[in-house]
């Protein structure tokens, strides 16, 4: 009992989870974690499998503190691989459309002398593309190595630079066309056409994107 005690203590503080957060997860009250860590009463083998899963890690990790005999956890990969399947998919339909619509918008472009159909290209459907393949990509690679951020705190910051990444590429796709002729619109031309005419900027995307969201 001792050892489960700490080690709840132990894997909620790795977490960076306080008490109040771990108990509204689980549907407890705080004092009841509290007492779980001190000692004083044991959650029941479903709490555990509960308390686990919420910390992210293997009930044997949690009642024994480590692995059995050094090996590894067998991890179910059906969800992952039916995920990586789904996200292949969608990234292959997506590029099959931009395909056309990229060639669609080459014959417009010639016949009007327009670009602005390129703008929805540039700035909304490579994105999408590339935001896929980065994701799946991770996704794949998830369903051989365990990789995951535990720290909850540590996906909410990456989610928030995923945000703000996404949202970086239209407003400069703004600034690009509607620029008021500024000292500095040479930065906005500049940071508009790393978007524009490097979209695999958002390889990075997919990956902050997985790992913000990806659980053990």
């Amino acid at each position: 009992m001792a050892e489960i005690s700490k080690n709840i203590k132990k894997f909620r503080k790795e977490s960076e989870m306080t008490q109040q957060e771990l108990a509204e997860k689980l549907n407890v009250t705080r004092q009841a974690v509290s007492n779980w860590e001190n000692g004083k009463t044991q959650p029941d083998i479903d709490m555990l499998q509960n308390i686990a899963g919420e910390l992210q890690i293997t009930i044997e990790e949690l009642i024994y503190g480590q692995k059995i005999s050094g090996e590894p956890a067998v991890r179910d990969r059906r969800p992952l691989i039916k995920k990586t399947v789904i996200l292949a998919a969608a990234a292959a339909a997506m590029a099959f459309f931009v395909s056309g619509y990229d060639s669609w918008a080459q014959e417009v472009a010639e016949m009007q002398y327009t670009v602005e159909w390129f703008f929805l290209s540039n700035y909304l459907l490579h994105p999408v593309l590339f935001l896929l393949i980065g994701i799946g990509g991770f996704s794949l690679l998830s369903v051989f190595f365990d990789i995951h951020v535990r720290s909850r705190r540590k996906r909410m910051i990456l989610g928030i630079i995923f945000t703000a990444l996404v949202i970086l590429g239209p407003y400069l796709g703004t600034r690009y066309w509607m620029t008021v002729n500024n000292q500095w619109d040479w930065l906005w031309y500049s940071l508009a056409a790393l978007y524009m005419y490097h979209p695999y900027v958002y390889l990075l995307a997919g990956m902050l994107l997985y790992f913000a969201t990806a659980k053990r």
